[in-house]
């Protein structure tokens, strides 16, 4: 297909979503299923919900003890065998992003929360858990009890966890490591060596909405069941891309870990001229908050490109077209692309420095 009739296509998609008043309406292909919110099937190294289930997934049913089907609209209750540990997942470190994650596994209904222990911390009270979760004397006894153990400790404090759960590392454990800068390859060092399974992982806030998306890595020892078993686990607040090289884990970082920051900022700048131009902040917030989201809305739908989108929106003469040759004399989308590398290498550093 040429790109005028991309063109015109997206045009067509765009109008064809709009209702009378102009408003935005979802729109899904027809003859498939509407999906439930926060949970979407990606194709190709991205995996949804909708991802076969498998050895893995059976697993996981048999460690949550039952589970309710959300393909149907029959409320099926499972009945599986028990699982040999008493804890589906083990949380050592307990910050922001540990408590987003484990608030949605319990909100997805993916665990129930007396099936989670969790290492006691200081932030516990700062970012406290959800009622009915467990919280553990240390955090050898959070790890001993639970096939699957989430490491979400910054950084700078995972060799003085590592020295403490050593000793009650399994071989049937896995480890899943929301960490920033840490390579599986260490991790499974300090664990207790390379035969120790890690899945890498970089999960971002919209996690919390079922609207994230997560960068995953499987180290040396991972086998496939536990990656697929990583995916299900993440898939609980979004979307998630597998990536083959562990130093991609970097750009993952830079466009989906950090990309919040960028959309926020970019609100932010909008809220600002539309201010100038005369709203009131709170005006400007609504129009400009919800003009990108339902901007990202229409990206994921479409069959069209970032690119074959904005044209179609931009008729030439235009208010847009204003706008776009006024980022384009500034030189905005060098400055952006040049953000992003900047945080690429910033990852690229605390990697290092973590390792070395």
């Amino acid at each position: 297909m040429g790109a005028e009739s991309r063109r015109e296509e997206a045009t067509s998609q765009i109008r064809g979503a709009q209702a009378p008043g102009g408003a935005i309406q979802a729109r899904r292909c027809p003859g498939k299923p509407r999906r439930q919110a926060g949970r979407r099937t990606v194709k190709t190294k991205s995996y949804g919900v909708g991802a076969r289930r498998s050895r893995a997934q059976a697993r996981s049913h048999a460690r949550r003890g039952s589970h309710r089907s959300s393909r149907c609209c029959a409320s099926v209750e499972v009945v599986v065998s028990a699982s040999p540990h008493k804890y589906a997942l083990g949380v050592i470190g307990t910050g922001h992003i540990a408590g987003v994650i484990v608030r949605r596994l319990i909100e997805s209904g993916y665990l129930q929360p007396d099936r989670i222990i969790v290492t006691p911390s200081k932030n516990l009270a700062a970012h406290p858990m959800p009622r009915g979760v467990v919280v553990a004397a240390n955090n050898a006894a959070a790890v001993k009890d639970s096939r699957l153990v989430m490491l979400s400790v910054t950084p700078q404090r995972f060799a003085d966890a590592a020295v403490s759960i050593r000793p009650v590392v399994s071989a049937d454990q896995l480890f899943i490591s929301v960490m920033a800068g840490q390579s599986t390859a260490r991790i499974a060092s300090v664990l207790g060596g390379p035969q120790v399974r890690v899945v890498r992982a970089m999960p971002n806030l919209p996690f919390g909405l079922g609207r994230g998306v997560t960068g995953l890595f499987r180290g040396e020892a991972a086998t496939d069941d536990d990656i697929e078993e990583a995916r299900h686990f993440f898939n609980a607040g979004g979307v998630c891309v597998e990536v083959e090289r562990e130093d991609l884990m970097n750009a993952v970082t830079a466009v989906a870990g950090s990309g919040p920051a960028y959309f926020y900022y970019f609100v932010e700048m909008m809220m600002k001229g539309g201010v100038a131009a005369g709203l009131k902040p709170e005006a400007a917030q609504v129009l400009a908050a919800h003009a990108c989201v339902g901007a990202g809305a229409m990206l994921l739908q479409a069959d069209a490109s970032p690119a074959e989108l904005r044209a179609a929106v931009t008729s030439p003469g235009g208010t847009t077209q204003a706008a776009m040759n006024k980022l384009t004399d500034c030189n905005v989308a060098e400055h952006v692309t040049q953000a992003v590398l900047a945080a690429y290498r910033r990852s690229q550093e605390l990697g290092k420095l973590a390792d070395g």
